[in-house]
């Protein structure tokens, strides 16, 4: 894992974060916000600032790769995710872009945020002194 400088957030998270009608209160209310993010420009946004590379595992991500379905196969994870603290749902520094695990290439994979589950990252790749703590073996 890298050290991930996050950009400026893009308008369609500012606008839903402000928005009066936003819940983060409950798991449902916190997935249904973020499902009505645009998710096109959150990828294309997210992909970039990455370098185009998975935060977990550093394979090459194409925000734009779609499968035979026509559903985008970058998926976006969160470090911590929406089962374990709802209200981090929107929180820019907390979305990440992961990759599809070669889904394009065929249909039984596991992507890095399948692998993550409920389980929050211990190290945060937005803070350069969180991933400067890991060690490999």
């Amino acid at each position: 894992m890298r050290s991930i400088a996050k950009s400026t957030q893009p308008q369609t998270v500012t606008s839903l974060q402000c928005a009066t009608t936003t819940n983060l209160t409950s798991n449902a209310s916190a997935r249904a916000a973020f499902n009505q993010l645009d998710k096109r420009v959150v990828r294309s946004t997210l992909a970039a600032e990455q370098g185009h590379l998975c935060a977990f595992c550093m394979r090459a991500i194409n925000h734009a790769a779609m499968d035979a379905n026509g559903q985008y196969t970058t998926p976006i994870a969160h470090r911590v995710p929406i089962d374990v603290d709802p209200s981090l749902a929107l929180t820019w520094s907390n979305l990440l872009a992961c990759c599809d695990g070669g889904r394009v290439a065929r249909a039984d994979v596991k992507t890095c945020d399948f692998a993550q589950g409920s389980a929050a990252l211990t190290v945060d790749p937005t803070r350069a002194t969180s991933v400067r703590q890991l060690r490999f073996e």
